[in-house]
């Protein structure tokens, strides 16, 4: 084929493979115009944040990296998750997000067959549990509302939460909370309940107690999905 040229070998090595070469791919042009229309072609795989760093999880200026775990080598170190990793499970079509730190390690390490149980999210007429991605259940369709009432069972570490995401007729509310009390197994509920400023959340413990709620947030509605999806992708 003519109009491909071999990558240049390395100078340090010269049996290394293509994903080694340190240039940019395509031609490079000194002045833009008609004949060469792109200043610069992508940079090469072995440069790339996503490929040297596989293990971090960028979102806009933020960036978020796994410990590398026990017998790691090399740059794509497999890692455990971490609170950003959980958040990024939060799509737009999600309502409710139930994420297990440890069981995500846990089914990335050498023997995953060692978990045990399934985590679960139950509403009236929906279901999800951790069994295709162990650590994560997700509730998908529209927002909560209020008098929402949602059953979260199974067995979660200490380090697991509970996103929901909730909505009155002019505002979308998100709220986290930690510490579900299911450590030992059982089933707690999370609650919609009516407030001044619209709704607010609770979430009962297996053994009667209230979970403690985080940080919660709230976004106006508006006619443009573009500035309410602006203001939720900042505030997560």
């Amino acid at each position: 084929v003519s109009c491909l040229q071999p990558f240049p070998k390395s100078d340090a090595d010269p049996g290394t493979s293509w994903n080694d070469f340190q240039g940019l791919w395509g031609l490079v042009c000194a002045r833009v115009g008609p004949a060469c229309p792109v200043g610069k072609g992508p940079k090469s795989p072995s440069v790339q944040p996503r490929y040297r760093e596989p293990y971090c999880f960028r979102l806009n200026d933020r960036k978020s990296c796994d410990a590398p775990t026990h017998l790691a080598k090399g740059e794509a170190l497999p890692g455990r998750a971490t609170e950003i990793d959980c958040q990024a499970w939060l799509g737009a079509a999600v309502s409710v997000l139930a994420c297990d730190r440890q069981r995500i390690a846990a089914a990335l390490g050498p023997d995953s067959t060692q978990l045990k149980g399934t985590l679960t999210l139950a509403l009236p007429g929906a279901l999800a549990d951790d069994r295709q991605t162990p650590g994560v259940a997700q509730l998908t369709g529209p927002p909560l509302a209020v008098a929402s009432r949602v059953e979260i069972s199974g067995v979660a570490s200490k380090d697991a939460g509970v996103t929901a995401r909730a909505t009155t007729s002019n505002a979308v509310f998100d709220t986290r909370f930690t510490h579900l009390g299911l450590r030992n197994g059982g089933t707690a509920f999370l609650e919609v309940l009516p407030s001044r400023e619209g709704l607010r959340f609770r979430l009962t413990r297996p053994n009667g107690t209230f979970a403690r709620q985080g940080l919660s947030r709230k976004c106006p509605l508006t006619e443009r999905s573009d500035a309410l999806a602006a203001c939720v992708l900042a505030n997560r």
